[in-house]
């Protein structure tokens, strides 16, 4: 499938958007471009990235959210979003990975002739947590486990967010503010975590024309089932 700007730009939105909706980030922090773009990411600006204007054309209209170490600023298991409106300097971020680059399953990740073109819109903040790539030639998305040294490549943006937000609401991946228990909850025994996430549906997760998402609720649930 061709790269397409406007459908990457608006798969981002629409699971960012999504996001609002958990537990770990409000809808205030959900920062969405001007029309015309985000002023402070230009080529100039990003000239240190060796980009080509492909990608910098589609960092200056996605929308971003916070990103961080702790769990309520995660966009999947260990994993942050990168908000490029907030790199200031070449050091600001941590926009390669020349460390993991021999290692990367993914073969697109280590043709040098490629990496102009290949944007990263996720990275691990942790041993256990996961890069997300998107190569501008063809549409490709690749999500890398560095823990488990495995990747998943999806044709589309399209396909890969809407498989990240089912993600979601399986509640296969949970995140919630001061705790740490995304994809697999090590922290509650299987049967505990299995009452925890009928608790948590019967507050109407995921959130749907017919159910009503009470989301203090399920924030007290959280905090009694995680002391």
């Amino acid at each position: 499938m061709p790269y397409n700007r406007d459908e990457v730009i608006a798969s981002v939105t629409e699971f960012y958007t999504f996001l609002t909706t958990h537990l770990h980030f409000y809808p205030s922090e959900l920062k969405t471009p001007p029309p015309s773009g985000w002023p402070q990411i230009t080529p100039e600006h990003f000239a240190f990235l060796q980009k080509s204007d492909t990608v910098i054309d589609l960092l200056q209209h996605l929308p971003y959210l916070p990103g961080g170490n702790e769990a309520e600023k995660w966009v999947y298991d260990h994993t942050s979003c990168l908000d490029y409106t907030e790199v200031t300097t070449q050091g600001g971020a941590g926009f390669a990975c020349p460390e993991y680059e021999e290692s990367c399953p993914w073969e697109k990740q280590k043709d040098a002739s490629r990496q102009e073109h290949i944007v990263m819109l996720g990275m691990p903040v942790t041993d256990a947590g996961c890069y997300i790539f998107l190569d501008t030639l063809d549409g490709e998305v690749a999500i890398w486990d560095v823990d488990e040294s495995g990747y998943a490549s999806f044709d589309s943006a399209g396909e890969f967010y809407a498989w990240l937000r089912k993600e979601y609401e399986e509640l296969k991946v949970f995140c919630a503010p001061g705790i740490d228990v995304p994809a697999h909850v090590y922290s509650l025994t299987r049967d505990r975590y299995h009452s925890f996430k009928e608790v948590i549906r019967s507050l109407g997760w995921p959130p749907g024309d017919e159910s009503e998402w009470n989301r203090e609720e399920a924030m007290k649930e959280v905090e009694r089932s995680w002391p």
